[in-house]
């Protein structure tokens, strides 16, 4: 059986028993190459070539395959995990296969993922790899023209791009933002034993939103002769939140334990490998009818109320439902976890699932509404208060805690219930001064919330993306929050107008119609080719936009570029014989830098060997001048005929494409150059070690 992870591995190993061999892929054993696009034109078939921990992976399982008396492909039962199954049987040579799936790591799921062994799904591997294609047809196509059009190095992503655009129009809002001043008053009963809030609304006009007369909230605030108006006193039930989806849980992992995304993810992800919650990567908020039966037969074993009816929660737009929501494998065990992060998220998940199973809590609520008289002018105000009387889910859990929630709670303290006509008088009176407050920014986890609203990602791409766009600088967390810089404003302002794959709508869509694909309702070639040409149009409009900052020399945009020591601006034309560079005077192209045409020590060292080797006259003219030596350079090794691969270098190449499965290099194997072979080993292989054996027989 092959999984993923050792971790899993180990697990399900000691499950299985004897006769059974565990090994794991490690995760994806292929990707696209990182330095091409790697999509075939008009096919947009994908090119894969074997990742260096992918090579030794398929090293070590190829032999252990051909050994195996049954192969049983057991990844995640996810569109990744599918298509790391469809990699295992192509690079391994697998003919006869099993794939299975499961979704808790446990006796009986094992047991009922083996009695329905079913083959890779195409239509699920044809899914990952149309969002793969989507991601790489978006990254390489725009990322170096917006480049360009912004004088600076940016890359565009599908998802990455709306996100970051979201926090950017956050801060936006924010920037923008003028605070209104505003009044309120609030009536004391009881020496501050019970209060009630001043009921504003018949004092608004038009479309007037808050009281800004503080004089009349100061005569609101006076009142103390009241009579109730109104009472009611009726019980009100409050339902459980819903268990876990993955965005959910990074949500409330970030708001109750203060972790974040990638943090709760890597957590989540080692208590499914251990066999302690199921499937973390799910856009179901509901569980199954035998975890539904476990947990309530736990939970009346405990004598807690369970819920009369099946709780069933609604499911988000887009959603999946291809597995159920998050809980633990075995609800009897309430701690779980190898160290104190692991088995506070554990807790979290516990408290959660358990919880939806429950009952209502119940509260008795009393209102009162209290009228006073005062000049000729009437006030209402309002009590309200809520006493728990059967705790119901809420000897499990507490209330849902969000990064959105303010500090503090309006809270009325306890409310006696008083029958209309009863005079009662408030002891104290107080005019309360508020301000409007700017939207919050988005926390990590709040940003995921909305990007879920939104219909932007899914669970398995939600921490990534946010993991990413702080990686690349384009958003920075400060006390929690995010931040854009300008290089995230630079992405925006460049993409906004110009790219559909930056509007809401078009990245929601285009994320439905790759979900389609997995249910067969969608053509691959179809979906990326719409993408592919939509972007050739795209691109042919920027093209005629001029760049931010031109060179002064040749006219194409110069671009910020960072080394080690310093940042300055190049010109985007140096392959062409543009040497221009500017200084970077904060953010834009200061004075110009004088630079010489001079050839390099080691330039003029390569040169004359060249010339010997190939007879070509090498002039004075031309040792003067870098760019012109650089041109004879490029022309005399077009003249050079190229160098057989050496034996070395051929026993090399044969062994990786025997041990590993790769490709073989063009002109295999009698008309194999020294260059191509060379350039195949440095990608999948280290170079033989030739010199250092010559030296050790010199020696």
């Amino acid at each position: 059986m092959i999984v993923e992870s050792p971790t899993k591995a180990k697990k399900i190993g000691s499950l299985l028993g004897a006769g059974w061999r565990v090994e794991a892929s490690m995760g994806h054993i292929v990707d696209l190459p990182a330095d091409q696009m790697a999509i075939e034109p008009q096919t947009y078939q994908l090119t894969y070539v074997p990742s260096e921990r992918g090579s030794s992976v398929i090293s070590k399982l190829k032999p252990l395959a051909a050994e195996a008396s049954a192969i049983y492909l057991a990844t995640d039962p996810d569109r990744e995990g599918e298509a790391i199954s469809a990699h295992l049987k192509r690079y391994l040579r697998i003919e006869r296969y099993q794939r299975v799936t499961f979704n808790e790591i446990t006796e009986a799921g094992l047991k009922a993922a083996l009695a329905a062994p079913r083959p890779i799904d195409r239509r699920l591997v044809a899914a990952q790899e149309a969002r793969r294609a989507a991601d790489r047809l978006i990254g390489y196509r725009v990322s170096f023209p917006i480049s360009t059009a912004a004088g600076q190095s940016l890359t565009a992503g599908r998802c990455q791009s709306p996100a970051v655009r979201l926090v950017v129009e956050r801060q936006n809002e924010i920037d923008s933002f003028k605070v209104t001043d505003h009044f309120s008053a609030l009536a004391e009963f009881d020496g501050g034993a019970w209060t009630a809030d001043w009921q504003t609304k018949p004092f608004l006009q038009g479309d007037d939103e808050y009281i800004l007369d503080q004089r009349l909230a100061e005569r609101a605030a006076a009142c103390r002769a009241f009579v109730v108006k109104a009472s009611a006193e009726k019980p009100v039930a409050k339902g459980p939140p819903a268990p876990f989806t993955t965005s959910a849980l990074l949500q409330a992992a970030g708001a109750t334990l203060g972790y974040p995304p990638a943090l709760t993810q890597k957590l989540a992800q080692s208590l499914f490998e251990a066999g302690l919650i199921t499937y973390h990567r799910t856009d179901n908020p509901n569980l199954s009818d035998d975890g539904m039966a476990a947990i309530a037969s736990f939970a009346e074993g405990q004598g807690w109320q369970v819920s009369e009816k099946k709780r069933r929660w609604p499911l988000p737009e887009g959603a999946q439902e291809a597995h159920e929501a998050i809980r633990p494998t075995h609800v009897e065990d309430r701690d779980g976890g190898e160290d104190d992060k692991q088995k506070a998220l554990y807790r979290l998940i516990w408290q959660r699932a358990v919880a939806s199973q429950l009952a209502d809590a119940v509260y008795k609520t009393v209102t009162l509404d209290l009228a006073a008289d005062a000049n000729g002018e009437s006030f209402l105000f309002r009590a309200r208060s809520a006493e728990l009387v059967r705790p119901g889910w809420k000897v499990v859990a507490a209330d849902e805690k969000s990064d959105d929630d303010d500090d503090e709670e309006a809270s009325n303290g306890r409310v006696p219930l008083l029958q209309p006509g009863t005079s009662v008088t408030a002891t104290n009176g107080k005019i309360l001064r508020k301000a409007t407050k700017p939207p919050r920014r988005y926390t990590e986890t709040s940003l995921i919330r909305k990007l879920e609203q939104m219909g932007i990602g899914r669970p398995s791409t939600f921490a990534a993306i946010v993991s990413n766009i702080c990686n690349k600088k384009y958003v920075v967390v400060e006390k929690r929050y995010l931040v854009p810089t300008s290089s995230g404003r630079a992405i925006v302002g460049n993409l906004v107008g110009r790219f559909d794959f930056a509007e809401y709508d078009f990245t929601k869509d285009l994320e439905k119609r790759l979900d389609l694909i997995a249910d067969g309702k969608e053509n691959y070639l179809a979906v990326i080719a719409d993408l592919d040409q939509r972007l050739d149009v795209e691109l042919g409009k920027l093209a005629a936009i001029k760049p931010a900052h031109p060179c002064p020399a040749c006219g194409k945009a110069l671009r910020l570029v960072t080394a080690k020591s310093r940042s300055f601006f190049g010109c985007s034309g140096y392959r062409d014989g543009c040497m221009v560079i500017c200084e970077n005077d904060k953010g834009k192209p200061g004075a110009v830098v004088e630079r010489t045409d001079t050839p390099s020590e080691k330039q003029i060292a390569y040169a004359q060997t060249l010339a010997k080797e190939t007879g070509l006259s090498l002039t004075e003219d031309v040792l003067g001048s870098s760019k012109a030596l650089s041109a004879w350079i490029d022309t005399s090794r077009a003249a050079v005929p190229p160098r057989p691969a050496s034996e070395a270098q051929c026993a090399y190449i044969a062994k990786l494409i025997e041990q590993k499965g790769l490709k073989p290099p063009a002109g295999w194997p009698d008309g194999v150059t020294s260059d191509v072979a060379g350039a195949f080993l440095t990608k999948h292989g280290e170079k033989p070690k030739v010199k250092a054996t010559r030296k050790r027989k010199a020696s």
